[in-house]
């Protein structure tokens, strides 16, 4: 199909696009809004736009230009409403958003932490280790499930995320458990897990071998057989929609035995292949990255976990600084390259220390995972009850990494009522460094009340909510971007001729 989108932009910073359609700091990661109940709702617009007038001002090539371009473009399908555009300016800030940047550490067994200093200090994901050393040989009891069950509980009520591992001992003599018994332990886990998937947001396979890094297993475990009756069991015990990293790019391969990588024809389709993620506990250490590469296929693991990490995680931490492999240059490079999504701040420290010193800490802790910025969006401002609103928006992301778990937008209208409409936009699908167009034709209802409606934008997991990465957009405490302007709700506006791909309904 073909469209036409062509943007004049005039001495005066005016923009107007022209288009046919055949078609860490405040809490910027909130609850899913009841948007319903937000009174603030514009946005702030100080230094963030430029803006097409729509007043009929003959030198900005105005509303009446628009409409006879538009009309003259496609004859196929006429838009005879008026369109109206607007830029962004995108924030070179470092955004507290879920599931991504720098990571710390708590313990999720210890009830006398709330886990609230997390946000406080600038995170929304943390390392959970769960120990399980003194269980190599009986079953899971009451006090450490019921601990950990409330520890998810409290992992919630502080609005972060987890990264999850299960393991038995750092002690090289007694490492893991027989392979019977950690599947029994999963078994038990299960149900928990399940209940608490909203904050996991994904887990280290764990539980055979040293760290749970499935190397030097006490009990044999160190083999294909071993380390795929685990990951299956894994697998079955949390929902579809979680993934799980590996030590090794080579075990994924491995486990699913092909060599290919994800692409976007198999993402996210809760299949196996789609749900094996990748960490490294040694970045940079090495050439090999202590042994996560065989030495002799270096180029040809980091070229398939490049194209596997577009759908699924990558992350994990140092572990000794090597310069000059260690420094910023190869850093930037290679977590661009493998799309890193998070990172240990605790570990390794000299490697932390050296990217601050060297002037590139900045720099990843704004483009670990997404970074996502509003580019410009289009709309018709005078609409009908019944009517189409025509969206259309460019998402720009600067991040090293697309968002991995699932997250759904909404064009929000907040008036003397709220109404909300999918967008049909997966945020997973604006890879790093990639820009993504959504065009949308969203029904309004028919009873909706005439007058001003501010337009809003809503991305979230029903737990979480996404702020973009632009000046003045974010509407504190509520979850919402709101994008500065308007629709007009008027019985005589002219339509926009097209089709509607969902419709407003209120908000819940």
């Amino acid at each position: 199909m073909k469209r036409l989108f062509i943007h004049i932009l005039l001495a005066v910073g005016l923009v107007i696009v022209v288009s046919c359609d055949d078609m860490q700091g405040p809490n910027t990661s909130s609850p899913d809004p009841d948007v319903s109940d937000n009174s603030d709702n514009s946005g702030d617009d100080a230094g963030n736009i430029d803006e097409s007038d729509d007043s009929g001002d003959e030198s900005a090539a105005g509303s009446e230009n628009n409409t006879d371009n538009a009309a003259d473009a496609n004859n196929e399908n006429t838009a005879a409403a008026e369109l109206k555009s607007q830029i962004f300016t995108a924030s070179a800030e470092n955004i507290l958003n879920p599931e991504r940047g720098f990571y710390t550490w708590i313990d999720i067994l210890d009830d006398t932490d709330n886990y609230n200093w997390v946000r406080e200090d600038g995170f929304t994901l943390a390392y959970a280790e769960v120990v399980l050393d003194g269980y190599q040989n009986s079953a899971l009891d009451d006090p450490i499930l019921n601990g950990l069950a409330a520890g998810f509980e409290r992992v919630k009520n502080a609005g972060i995320k987890v990264i999850l591992r299960f393991y038995y001992s750092d002690d090289p003599l007694n490492s893991d458990a027989p392979q019977n018994q950690i599947l029994s332990h999963i078994a038990q886990l299960k149900p928990i897990l399940q209940n608490s998937a909203d904050v996991i947001s994904t887990l280290q396979a764990g539980f055979i071998g040293r760290w749970g890094e499935w190397h030097t297993s006490t009990n044999g475990l160190d083999n294909e057989a071993s380390r795929a009756a685990v990951l299956n069991a894994l697998l079955d015990a949390l929902p579809s929609s979680v993934t799980i990293q590996v030590r090794k790019p080579s075990f994924k391969t491995d486990f699913i035995g092909s060599d290919a990588p994800l692409d976007e024809t198999e993402a996210y389709n809760g299949e196996a292949k789609s749900r094996v993620a990748h960490h490294n506990d040694c970045f940079l250490a090495s050439n090999t990255d202590y042994g996560t590469y065989p030495s002799g296929e270096i180029t040809k693991w980091k070229d398939y976990i490049a194209a596997d990490a577009n759908f699924v995680p990558m992350g994990g931490e140092t572990c000794k600084l090597n310069p000059p492999r260690s420094d910023c240059a190869t850093a930037l490079s290679e977590m661009e390259q493998l799309h890193w999504s998070f990172i240990n701040i605790l570990y390794h420290p000299d490697v932390i220390n050296a990217w601050k010193t060297q002037g590139c800490f900045e720099e990843i802790e704004r483009r670990l995972g997404y970074h996502l910025a509003l580019t410009d969006i289009t709309w018709n401002p005078k609409i009908r009850p019944g009517g189409i609103l025509h969206f259309e928006a460019n998402i720009k992301n600067d991040g090293f990494a697309a968002p991995y778990n699932e997250y759904s937008a909404y064009l929000i209208l907040q008036g003397a009522k709220c109404y909300r409409a999918d967008l049909n936009y997966d945020p997973r699908s604006t890879l790093g460094g990639t820009t993504s167009f959504i065009n949308s034709g969203l029904r309004l209802p028919a009873d909706i009340g005439a007058g001003s409606y501010a337009l809003q934008l809503l991305i979230t997991d029903a737990f979480q909510s996404i702020r973009l990465a632009n000046e003045g957009l974010w509407i504190e405490n509520s979850g919402v971007n709101g994008l500065g302007q308007n629709i007009e709700v008027d019985a005589s506006a002219t339509d926009y001729t097209g089709t509607a791909e969902s419709a407003f309904e209120e908000c819940p």
